[in-house]
């Protein structure tokens, strides 16, 4: 865990890709390449999450996938059959965590325990919706008093990124909203470059 943490620390920027076609992956995953993005989470409970996570791991393996919004100890198995490198989960389940380390994948539930996350080892956790949540403040304060970082996500945007990305508790943001799926429908990948590109400007 402790390597992709570093890498999240990195690159910050983790995209989210999410009603995505397979059609369009291919061309997706180019320019996510092109606009510099090298840390992908791929939604599983999306039509075609799992057959995107698998091209990607087969085809793009300067990109580290993982399986996110994974639900079910069957769809994190899935995931990581398909090759993904870490696990998110909007929710805590027991059985998904052990399971993830029992097959040595990084896994980052969402949690808002702290006494939960600390029985159960993990030193990093999901925050969503981290707005909802109280913010930058609230992932600061599970830091000050227990030592968790977070990865964020949920009412972030462009706008807010940079402030979230520059707490020190917070060591990556990831959403769909860093991909428009406009530009993907109208194929124009070399916007979607652009847009990572640029974003990816505002956190370095």
């Amino acid at each position: 865990m402790a390597d992709i943490t570093r890498i999240f620390k990195e690159h910050k920027i983790i995209a989210m890709i999410k009603e995505v076609g397979l059609s369009s992956a291919a061309q997706l995953g180019k320019a996510l390449l092109n606009g510099g993005v090298r840390v992908v989470n791929i939604s599983q409970f999306s039509r075609e999450g799992s057959a995107i996570l698998n091209l990607f791991t087969k085809d793009y393996p300067e990109l580290i996938c993982g399986g996110g919004n994974v639900q079910s100890v069957e769809a994190a198995s899935d995931a990581i059959k398909n090759g993904a490198k870490f696990i998110f989960s909007p929710l805590f389940d027991q059985q998904i965590v052990d399971m993830c380390r029992s097959a040595n994948i990084p896994v980052f539930p969402v949690i808002t325990d702290p006494f939960l996350a600390i029985e159960n080892g993990l030193k990093t956790i999901s925050l969503y919706p981290v707005e909802r949540l109280g913010g930058a403040r609230f992932a600061q304060s599970l830091f000050d008093r227990f030592g968790l970082t977070s990865i964020v996500a949920g009412g972030i945007s462009k706008d807010t990124i940079s402030s979230y990305l520059k707490t020190p508790a917070i060591i990556a943001a990831t959403g769909a909203w860093m991909i428009d799926p406009s530009k993907i429908d109208q194929c124009d990948f070399d916007g979607v470059a652009d847009d990572c590109r640029a974003l990816l400007g505002t956190v370095h």
